[in-house]
């Protein structure tokens, strides 16, 4: 929050003495920022609801095939 703060994306209000708490505001360029943000979830939301996502092997989690040991046999 301290960097956010430091770039202008965010004000810090502090709002009780005892003990310290501070608010966080959008500045006007966090308000800009926002928008880019929430873009590409809104898209994903859109694409999750039209179709399932599509899995690609081998992106994450290999196939029970492809779960081949490393190691080698010894040379005989």
């Amino acid at each position: 929050m301290r960097h956010l703060e430091a770039v202008g994306v965010v004000w810090r209000h502090r709002c009780q003495e005892r003990p310290p708490r501070h608010e966080y505001v959008l500045t006007e360029a966090g308000r800009d920022l926002l928008g880019a943000l929430t873009s590409p979830r809104s898209w994903g939301d859109r694409r999750l609801a039209e179709e399932p996502p599509m899995a690609v092997p081998g992106s994450c989690c290999p196939s029970p095939r492809s779960r081949r040991s490393s190691a080698r046999a010894p040379r005989s």
